[in-house]
């Protein structure tokens, strides 16, 4: 899992959930997902 300090995290999975919901892509790819920690700019 790398982080970028843009503050999303790039994962790469192939299940990704949107609404609640779990899509399946069978090709996979990194998606961007917002950082779960605090927020700190250093």
């Amino acid at each position: 899992m790398s982080t970028n300090d843009d503050g999303i995290e790039y994962v790469y999975t192939r299940f990704i959930t949107r609404n609640g919901k779990r899509i399946y892509h069978q090709k996979g790819g990194l998606y961007k997902f917002p950082k779960r920690s605090k927020k700190s700019k250093s």
